[in-house]
């Protein structure tokens, strides 16, 4: 314990950025709402042209929820970064 000022730091809490961790979890919601729409029958042409990058196929739409997963626990263990 570090004395200031006469008092003592006892404990320090660090909040989450709870904004940024919104954001993540709309732009997750939006992902699996668009990915619900598209079929598996959706030929590569129609994938290709009229979707972002991510839905070119399951892998890619896995991989960036992870990605969104992985940062909203960053952002929960380590809220002071």
């Amino acid at each position: 314990m570090n004395k200031v000022n006469g008092g003592r730091i006892i404990d320090i809490n660090f909040i989450p950025n709870y904004n940024k961790m919104i954001e993540l979890e709309i732009e997750k919601a939006q992902i699996n709402d668009i990915k619900n729409l598209i079929t598996k029958k959706e030929t590569s042409c129609i994938r290709k042209w009229f979707f972002p990058k991510i839905f070119k196929n399951e892998h890619t739409i896995k991989e960036e929820l992870i990605r969104i997963d992985n940062e909203i626990t960053n952002l929960i263990e380590s809220p002071g970064k």
